[in-house]
């Protein structure tokens, strides 16, 4: 009973994965009407959301993203021959590389931003303007359930507060 149970979900989720990847279009050809594909756009994204104090480095973009490295070296050098992205060698360790995105890839990456926002407008616009609050509800709450576990020291929740049973002593 408990595996017919999660075959049901399962296939739930699958369907909602198949109906939302159409919703927002990632099975065109490019992303938003563009040349590059879903992955080019978030590594410009992660690009434009590193700071002076946490550049961008290949490794962390592999890691943030999951890419395996050969194929983000070869995206990455695509871009610095396209004049979207430069890098800077490590003051500290010459091995490393800061990946930054030069004036036209913060061109490139502004107008993806601009047209995503476009079109995630124009999703929620033909909402009832009431039942808006909802969807994005519900969609924090699929982000709270699919992120890891928070961060926890001696087997401990890394939370402001725990609840537990009480104690001899506690009453």
């Amino acid at each position: 009973m408990i595996r017919a149970s999660l075959d049901s979900q399962i296939q739930d989720v699958r369907a909602f994965n198949r109906f939302y990847t159409q919703q927002i279009g990632l099975l065109q050809e490019g992303l938003l009407q563009s040349p590059f594909s879903l992955t080019q756009a978030r590594v410009l994204f992660e690009l434009a959301s590193s700071s002076a104090a946490e550049p961008a480095t290949s490794v962390r973009l592999c890691e943030t993203l999951g890419l395996d490295r050969g194929y983000c070296s070869r995206l990455l050098r695509k871009f610095e021959s396209d004049g979207l992205v430069s890098t800077t060698k490590s003051k500290q360790d010459g091995r490393v590389g800061f990946l930054h995105l030069t004036p036209q890839g913060r061109k490139v990456f502004k107008t993806l931003n601009r047209e995503s926002e476009r079109e995630i407008a124009a999703l929620m616009e033909r909402m009832p303007e009431h039942e808006r609050p909802q969807l994005v509800t519900a969609m924090r709450t699929i982000q709270r359930l699919l992120s890891p576990p928070a961060a926890c020291t001696n087997g401990r929740s890394s939370a402001a507060f725990e609840l537990r049973d009480p104690a001899p002593g506690d009453i």
